[in-house]
């Protein structure tokens, strides 16, 4: 488990290091005491924690973690004296928060949460975080159905969910090479569609398994959708 932790304050990020590391086993671990050297550390690691600060000096915690949920498969925790901060810390892209003086229990609470999670994807990105009703969820890129865009975000549809994110839809296709465009409105998961219907020039109606909404594609998504197809038959 590698983890990035990020105060402007030195006292509090060694406290965070030394209770992962005496406590709970953590040993790679990186320090950042600002957003701005997150970012060069981001830019070239991959972490999977990021404990961030959300007062601090230039960009806030919270604006480092839009950066984070658009750029990085990291789980967040935010770390703050100030339980004010809580609603808006988890209407970002935030997976747990926790009050200072950070405790071990509190601390191996996230951490338990977090293990399950980092195993479930090792060739795609782990996870994206998604929003609904309040709450944020990790997507699974396989658990995906469809994606469609939605003014400046996308919606992310699975099985059980339907959830909101942050992204560009060409965002999503760059880091989601398993999901096919056939519109520029919408990506799809092929492993989820159950059938096709031609309506016009090309064009398709999508139906899906296990859920009820349907997909249209464009002329050109259709017919790139029909040639994969019968390319892929046997």
């Amino acid at each position: 488990m590698k983890v990035l932790v990020v105060d402007d304050v030195a006292l509090a990020r060694e406290r965070v290091e030394r209770i992962l590391k005496e406590d709970l086993n953590v040993e790679n671990i990186t320090q950042a005491e600002n957003s701005e050297k997150a970012k060069e550390l981001l830019e070239n690691e991959r972490f999977d924690i990021a404990f961030l600060d959300i007062e601090m000096p230039g960009e806030s915690g919270l604006e480092l973690a839009d950066f984070i949920s658009r750029n990085c498969d990291t789980f967040v925790v935010f770390v703050t004296a100030y339980d004010n901060y809580a609603l808006e810390a988890f209407s970002t892209s935030g997976f747990g928060y926790l009050l200072k003086p950070v405790s071990k229990s509190e601390l191996g609470k996230i951490l338990e949460r977090i293990k399950p999670l980092l195993s479930k994807q090792k060739d795609l990105p782990r996870f994206i975080m998604g929003k609904m009703a309040g709450k944020l969820y990790p997507i699974f890129p396989e658990e995906i159905v469809y994606v469609t865009a939605d003014l400046n975000e996308v919606i992310i549809r699975t099985k059980e969910r339907t959830l909101y994110v942050s992204m560009k839809i060409s965002d999503i296709k760059n880091k989601l090479q398993h999901l096919f465009k056939v519109h520029r409105s919408h990506l799809v998961n092929l492993e989820f569609i159950d059938s096709f219907e031609s309506i016009e020039q090309s064009k398709y109606i999508i139906t899906f398994k296990d859920i009820k909404e349907k997909i249209t594609t464009s002329k050109e998504g259709g017919k790139n959708l029909r040639e994969f197809w019968d390319n892929s038959s046997i």
